[in-house]
């Protein structure tokens, strides 16, 4: 179908539209439902108490570049300038951050295919998290200028630093304790205040 009928198409679930073609996507894991649900909470409520930009999740569509895929993003981030590309249907261009959690059937998909687009379509920071058991695994790139095609970006890798904590380059002050990620009684407002501190948070919440 073309894009036009995609933004009209009348399904349920999480939907993305490639070159004219539409992939519906199944159900999820118990570890990725906890995983976004983790995630979607945490990074939600750090945006709405620094006052940085918005947080948003599937199935709302980002369309990155220009005349190419439609992608959910199980997770992405507008920062306050880039809110006005925030449409009804879609988002119009790249969101600054994107988040996706891999299941067993996404794979290539986030890792090559959406990697690639994102990259394109200059969306600034990506987050690749693999919950499933036994292949827990966190990956963290950014835009960095690429030395291999001058006057391109590509993404560069985030080192997690020895002490387990992720910085993000994007959003101000917000890192993260990988192994949150992996903690089933993770709380996210706890891990919110160890971010920003008690004293603070409760300051934001007045």
């Amino acid at each position: 179908m073309t894009w036009e009928e995609f933004l009209e198409f009348d399904y349920e679930g999480i939907a993305e539209w490639v070159d004219g073609e539409v992939f519906v996507e199944m159900a999820v894991s118990k570890v990725h439902a906890a995983a976004f649900s983790f995630l979607n909470t945490f990074i939600r409520i750090y945006c709405d108490l620094a006052g940085i930009g918005r947080s948003y999740a599937e199935p709302y569509v980002m369309r990155a570049v220009p005349g190419k895929s439609g992608r959910s993003p199980d997770i992405f981030v507008l920062l306050n300038a880039s809110l006005p590309r925030m449409g009804d249907k879609f988002l119009d261009g790249p969101a600054d951050l994107a988040v996706e959690i891999i299941s067993d059937t996404s794979i290539r998909r986030d890792r090559d295919d959406k990697f690639r687009e994102y990259a394109e379509g200059g969306v600034s920071e990506y987050w690749i998290i693999d919950a499933r058991p036994g292949f827990e695994r966190a990956d963290f790139f950014v835009l960095a200028p690429d030395p291999a095609h001058p006057g391109r970006k590509a993404y560069r890798p985030v080192p997690i630093g020895d002490d387990g904590v992720y910085h993000s380059t994007i959003l101000p002050g917000l890192w993260l304790q990988v192994a949150w990620l992996w903690q089933e009684d993770a709380v996210p407002l706890k891990c919110i205040a160890a971010v920003v501190g008690r004293e603070r948070l409760l300051a934001l919440l007045d």
